[in-house]
């Protein structure tokens, strides 16, 4: 409506007001109360993380980066964002975290704060590193490695329900899909939700053949979750390339 989009203007030229101004905290602020209820809003997403970088949160840059990414891709079914990549790319300039007095405190900050096993879950940028890192192991080495491409799609009565329904059901159905993912791939395997309804997974020093068993066992242990055949579950596999 035009009250909403005027709101929206307002809104936003105060963001850059309070840049402009180095006024990090009460952008802080006003982007965590407006978020609330305009959970969509990528550029309003942009400068609330942008404000924690300025105030050097940038542990909580990076998770609530993770979260925008996550709620942004379920709520709009989408995986390029335009303010979302140059957060990235700040998040990403690498942090001034001062002088080390050695290595060793280095290494407990690299370290996991917790003991997990299975595969890694993380943001589709941190995929894309991980990806092109393996990439370039892949041709040193020769070693195989495959992506696997899982979409849930819902059975056709499902899809005749109201909207809200069914994407309650995607929602609940990829949050389903993860713990699977996580709890059956191997500790070095890493995986991703790259859309509303689809998650990537990178299989390292695997074969085609393997691969095939992987996703067989993801969609088993997945189907499990339902006593009733909601979704179906297509599979898509490639081995990782530079071409």
């Amino acid at each position: 409506t035009y009250y909403h989009s005027l709101f929206l203007g307002v809104v936003k030229k105060l963001c850059m007001l309070y840049l402009a101004s180095n006024d990090f905290k009460t952008l802080e602020g006003l982007c965590v109360d407006v978020l609330k209820n305009e959970p969509v809003e990528e550029e309003l997403h942009y400068y609330y993380i942008l404000s924690l970088i300025k105030q050097k949160k940038h542990e909580l840059a990076m998770q609530k980066y993770e979260e925008a990414s996550n709620c942004l891709y379920s709520l709009l079914g989408v995986q390029n964002f335009e303010k979302l990549d140059l957060i990235w790319e700040e998040l990403t300039k690498g942090q001034d975290l001062g002088m080390a007095d050695s290595l060793k405190v280095i290494h407990n900050d690299l370290k996991e704060t917790t003991h997990n096993i299975g595969g890694f879950f993380c943001g589709y940028p941190v995929f894309k590193e991980i990806y092109r890192l393996e990439v370039r192991r892949n041709c040193r080495r020769g070693e195989s490695h495959y992506i696997i491409l899982f979409t849930i799609v819902l059975e056709e009565e499902f899809r005749k329900k109201e909207s809200s329904i069914k994407d309650y059901l995607v929602e609940q159905g990829m949050e389903n899909l993860k713990q699977v993912i996580q709890s059956v791939l191997r500790t070095g395997d890493v995986a991703t939700r790259y859309s509303r309804n689809q998650n990537i997974v990178l299989l390292s020093t695997c074969t085609y053949e393997n691969s095939v068993k992987v996703s067989e066992r993801i969609i088993c242990e997945f189907e499990k979750h339902y006593k009733r055949k909601i979704f179906k579950i297509k599979t898509e596999f490639d081995q990782i390339s530079d071409f």
